[in-house]
C-alpha cells in the first residue's frame, strides 16, 4: 500500500515536473524538497506544513484539469468528423453541380440486442452539369465522377461534417484513389462535397422485417469541387 505524505499518495510525492511551478500564490515544492521529510509529512492526524498544503491544492487541480480535458476531446472529434478544408496550398481544377439520386438499401442492423432497421447508402446516380447547366458528366457509385470524354476519379471519405439542412445529406472530404484519376482530372487529388440538398431516405420506411431489401432513391444535388495537391 502507497504511504500518505499528509493525505498524499506517494506518486504523486514523487512527480517531480512540478518543481518551481505556483498555484494560487503559494509555490508547489519540487521532489528533493519532499525527500526526507516523512517522519514530518506522515503524521495522519497531525497538521501539515504550509508548502505542502499548497502542493496537494496544486494536485488535486491539476488531477481535475487532465481529467476533464481527456473526457473532452475525444467527445469534440466524434462531434465534428474532422475538418473538410482542403490542405493548404491545394489548387482548383473544375467545379460541377450534381443532380440526380442518392440509392439506398434497407437493411437489418446486426448485433444489435434489440434488433433493428436502417437505410444503407448504395451510390449515387446523378449528372454533373456546368455553370451553364450542360451535362457534362456522370456521378456513380465508387464514389466515381466521369466526364464526358472519359476522364474520372474515384474517391474515398477522409471526413464528413452534417449539412446545415438537417433533410440533407452531409457534406464531404474525399481524397482521390490511387491510380484513379484519368484525363482532365489526372491531377485531381482531393473533391470536396458541399451545399447539398435532399438526399436523406424517410427512416420509418426502413423499420420492419418486411421493409427489408427495398430501395429507395432519394433526389438530391450537390456542389462537387476537385482540387489537386498544389
Amino acid at each position: 500500500m502507497p504511504v500518505k505524505w499528509c493525505g498524499l499518495p506517494e506518486e504523486l510525492v514523487d512527480f517531480g515536473k512540478f518543481q518551481g511551478a505556483r498555484v494560487a500564490g503559494g509555490a508547489i515544492p519540487a521532489t528533493s524538497a519532499l525527500r526526507g521529510r516523512e517522519g514530518e509529512l506522515g503524521q495522519a492526524n497531525g497538521s501539515c506544513p504550509d508548502d505542502v498544503v499548497w502542493y496537494a491544492r496544486g494536485m488535486r487541480v491539476l488531477v481535475f484539469v487532465i481529467v476533464t480535458a481527456v473526457s473532452i476531446l475525444p467527445l469534440h472529434a466524434q462531434q465534428t468528423g474532422g475538418s473538410i478544408d482542403v490542405p493548404a496550398g491545394a489548387r482548383l481544377v473544375l467545379e460541377a453541380r450534381g443532380e440526380g439520386v442518392q440509392i439506398y438499401g434497407c437493411s437489418e442492423v446486426q448485433g444489435d440486442a434489440q434488433g433493428g432497421f436502417k437505410w444503407v447508402p448504395k451510390g449515387p446516380d446523378a449528372k454533373l452539369l456546368d455553370d451553364s447547366g450542360r451535362q457534362m458528366g456522370t456521378h456513380f457509385a465508387g464514389p466515381t465522377w466521369k466526364l464526358a470524354d472519359g476522364s474520372q476519379v474515384v474517391g474515398e471519405l477522409t471526413a464528413s461534417k452534417p449539412s446545415p439542412d438537417s433533410d440533407s445529406v452531409a457534406w464531404l472530404l474525399l481524397r482521390a484513389k490511387a491510380g484513379t484519376s484519368t484525363g482532365q482530372l489526372a491531377e485531381v487529388a482531393f473533391i470536396r462535397r458541399t451545399e447539398t440538398h435532399g438526399g436523406v431516405p424517410n427512416a420509418p420506411e426502413c423499420g420492419a422485417q418486411e421493409d427489408v431489401g427495398k430501395s429507395a432513391r432519394i433526389p438530391y444535388s450537390a456542389t462537387y469541387t476537385f482540387y489537386s495537391e498544389k
